[in-house]
């Protein structure tokens, strides 16, 4: 009698305990977090307040610029060819080719993400300002040049940003950039020698410009690049005074270097 009791109050117990489990269903909310992608929301291509990022950039000495070979007139004047004439004026071609060197540089740096595939990846374009404050001069003996101070540069650059600060929904703590495109140089913005720099010796130029840099956080979001522009390679066969080069031919090139730090203020 006292087994059947057991187990009759055992069964009634286990099968009380078994009714209290509820099995809920999917509530509307469940269901569409389950459906939401492990990737975070991508903005609108016209939300510039997240795709537009401004950096402030400076260089201190590393801001090389060398302008691409060109050629001038210059004149000489012979001797009359009747006794008591005017002498004989005469044009010769004359190889130009202007060296700088910035001692400060300061950029405005605004970018543009244009795609953004993932919080940590983005294509953009990039378009540098930069105001130098530094000193032109002839490249070398061989050549005329421009005296002249300062120098503006424009930059126009498709740009891939990976990690850190790609977009403003990265996690990552370091991240990289390459970009290519093109750059316009203006050196010597302030003449210092009016009659040896004629406006053909100081012309503004453009040439194709890469640039490789990575970023971090450092009190503010940083960047920090190089950046290397290159013209295309030409042969000097005269020197500055019109005369045949004693070595054949110099091989010149317009070129850029510049190492800078970006402060994104955004």
């Amino acid at each position: 009698m006292k087994k059947f009791l057991f187990l009759t109050v055992f069964v009634i117990s286990g099968f009380t305990s078994y009714t209290q489990v509820v099995y809920g269903e999917l509530t509307d909310k469940d269901k569409t977090a389950d459906r939401q992608p492990l990737a975070s929301n991508v903005t609108k291509f016209t939300d510039y307040k997240s795709r537009l990022l401004i950096g402030v950039g400076s260089t201190l000495y590393f801001d090389f610029i060398t302008s691409p070979l060109s050629y001038t007139t210059i004149e000489f004047k012979d001797p009359p060819i009747r006794p008591g004439g005017p002498n004989v004026i005469r044009l010769e071609p004359a190889a130009v080719q202007t060296s700088y060197n910035s001692f400060y540089s300061l950029s405005f740096e605004p970018r543009y993400n244009i795609f953004e595939p993932a919080d940590n990846f983005a294509f953009a374009a990039l378009s540098p300002i930069t105001l130098g404050f530094g000193q032109s001069r002839p490249a070398d003996e061989s050549v005329k040049g421009a005296f002249g101070f300062g120098h503006v540069q424009l930059d126009f650059l498709a740009s891939i940003y990976y990690g850190y600060n790609a977009t403003i929904r990265s996690e990552e703590s370091f991240g990289v950039h390459f970009g290519i495109g093109y750059e316009l140089n203006k050196i010597g913005l302030l003449n210092l020698n009016p009659e040896l720099n004629q406006e053909n010796v100081n012309k503004a130029w453009i040439m194709p410009v890469t640039r490789v840099g990575v970023q971090f956080y450092r009190v503010a979001p940083v960047e920090v690049y190089i950046k290397y522009g290159f013209g295309p390679r030409e042969n000097q066969l005269i020197d500055g005074n019109g005369n045949d080069l004693n070595e054949g031919k110099i091989v010149r090139r317009a070129s850029s270097l510049k190492l800078a730090i970006v402060y994104v203020i955004n």
